[in-house]
């Protein structure tokens, strides 16, 4: 069951940050759901936490990169109602899918592919309000399952030995 996104229906964003979902980790890029653009992405992941110490020979403390607890980023999202019912019923599912947050071409250099932030992640969507233009404005939150990769374009899978 794809999401068809109507071209007329796109809303009109300042940052074309562009979100997909796909059931594969390593997807080509017709595997891929766009299930929405957004103006704003608030951070995925957040920084380590601090490890504090200090030993009998140190006159004060000091510290060092310690674990990364887990985050659950909202993220406001603009569509249609036929756009909603279909990330609804995936949220009310509780099934984990691959997020792909696909920056803006802009963003990187000629004959570059853009930076792409792929994780698994299961969802919840909230109702907000409807916006200027008749889109509806959600909450997107996202439980990340998985740590968040880094590639430039879509993850490729491993080479096989």
């Amino acid at each position: 069951m794809k999401l068809e996104i109507q071209l007329f229906a796109t809303p009109k964003t300042g940052m074309l940050t562009k979100i997909y979902t796909s059931d594969k980790e390593f997807p080509l890029e017709e595997d891929l759901d766009l299930i929405m653009y957004t103006e704003e992405i608030p951070a995925i992941e957040d920084p380590a936490e601090a490890s504090t110490y200090q030993t009998t020979d140190m006159d004060g403390e000091e510290q060092s990169k310690g674990p990364k607890k887990a985050t659950t980023p909202a993220i406001p999202v603009l569509y249609t109602s036929a756009q909603h019912d279909r990330l609804k019923a995936i949220a009310d599912s509780n099934e984990s899918l691959y997020f792909f947050i696909r920056y803006p071409k802009h963003t990187c250099a000629e004959g570059e592919e853009p930076l792409v932030k792929s994780f698994s992640a299961q969802m919840d969507l909230t109702g907000d309000t409807i916006t200027a233009g008749d889109f509806i404005k959600d909450t997107l939150t996202l439980y990340r399952n998985s740590s968040v990769r880094e590639t430039h374009g879509l993850p490729k899978a491993p080479a096989s030995n």
